[in-house]
């Protein structure tokens, strides 16, 4: 299958072109349209790029649809290579009470196929259990970004 990603010329036509391709679609089964939700790009695919061509270029004169074309992106996705640990002191004593924290993380590579792991190493029973939901959490958005999102990692706090 060869594909390619489209966006409309005009930004009106943004929602014209939906229906368009799902009418292509069903009058040709090896014509396929999806929308990839790690790039944000509508691509279609077809048996070759002249085929491709040949459907866009139908899509131009039954719908009065111009649209620009490009290679679709590749979803990257990032791991680590080794192990690593870090620690962070926080400490805010403007008068009161103040705030104090202390976090030791680890952080160590999984095999290929697991995703995210968190380890929970909190040990002592100073630190009430209510807290470790909120620092999976915390751990796990830092772990995915909306960019690339990661893989294959074990945190432990």
């Amino acid at each position: 299958m060869f594909s390619l990603a489209i966006e409309p010329k005009n930004r009106g036509d943004e929602t014209k072109i939906s229906g368009a391709l799902h009418k292509l679609a069903e009058e040709d089964p090896t014509f396929k349209v999806s929308h990839d939700p790690q790039t944000h790009e509508l691509v279609v695919s077809g048996i070759g790029d002249l085929h491709l061509r040949i459907m866009l270029e139908k899509m131009k004169n039954r719908f009065s649809l111009d649209v620009l074309t490009r290679q679709p992106k590749i979803p990257l996705r990032e791991t680590i290579q080794a192990k690593a640990e870090g620690h962070y002191r926080h400490k805010k004593q403007s008068g009161g009470a103040g705030q104090f924290g202390e976090v030791f993380l680890r952080v160590e590579p999984l095999e290929r196929g697991q995703g995210f792991e968190f380890v929970n190493d909190i040990f002592g029973g100073t630190i009430p259990r209510s807290t470790c939901p909120a620092l999976r959490r915390a751990c796990a958005m830092c772990w995915r970004p909306a960019s690339s999102p990661a893989t294959r990692c074990r945190m432990s706090a």
